[in-house]
């Protein structure tokens, strides 16, 4: 009887010995998920991707300057519509040099206020002081006495010109053509009216600079003067 109870419990004590080496197996085994394989494209990836990127933009270095160079021959042979492809590319030293190769090639004057009519009735595109300063003179010598549409001409390409002192020039010019009654048909009225709405022309960064100010004084010089002028019908 005794032999049969020791047996019986050797056996219970190995089932359970059994019962936790099973459970305890699965803990002490670590499945470890499959690592995803690292990208590898060679060596001299980082290098390529840099030099990719450098052939780039020397290709469209190379195509700017084709274009840029197309366009300036275009302006020498006086094509004015180069001036629209110039100011698209929105570089603002560029056009300016677009604009003088067709001025410098524009002896002729009526070429010369057929460019300037062109840039002021487009809206949106620029003068420059050098165009500006013809135009100018060339209004002050007319053999005719100035319309009122060439003496707003003659002020907005001024102002668009983006040049304090050019426009001042401007302004001067047609009040001592005013106060010489050389602008017969011009009223007062419409010289104030033309040189104020010529002002907002100017960008805005030159009108609210310091040499800017001297702008506004201008204006109200102006507003003074035109004032106390003997009033006239247009």
């Amino acid at each position: 009887m005794d032999t049969f109870l020791i047996i019986a419990v050797f056996l219970f004590v190995a089932g359970i010995l059994v019962l936790r080496q099973a459970t305890r197996q699965p803990k002490s085994r670590e499945i470890s998920a499959p690592h995803e394989p690292y990208p590898f494209d060679g060596l001299f990836a980082p290098e390529q991707i840099v030099a990719g990127r450098e052939l780039a933009q020397a290709e469209a270095r190379l195509r700017e300057e084709e274009q840029q160079e197309r366009l300036l021959e275009r302006a020498a042979a006086g094509d004015e519509t180069a001036l629209n492809d110039a100011h698209a590319l929105g570089n603002a030293a560029f056009y300016r040099d677009v604009l003088q190769t067709l001025v410098r090639q524009t002896n002729d004057p009526e070429r010369l206020r057929f460019l300037a009519e062109y840039i002021v009735d487009s809206h949106q595109l620029r003068a420059e002081p050098t165009l500006a300063a013809r135009m100018i003179a060339e209004f002050g010598a007319l053999p005719t006495q100035p319309s009122l549409p060439s003496l707003l001409d003659m002020l907005q390409l001024a102002a668009l010109s983006d040049d304090v002192a050019t426009f001042q020039h401007a302004v001067e010019t047609a009040l001592q053509l005013y106060r010489a009654d050389k602008l017969p048909s011009v009223s007062a009225q419409d010289l104030l009216a033309g040189i104020e709405s010529a002002y907002w022309l100017i960008a805005t960064e030159t009108r609210y600079s310091g040499s800017g100010f001297s702008l506004k004084q201008l204006i109200a010089d102006v507003r003074r003067t035109l004032a106390a002028a003997p009033r006239r019908s247009a």
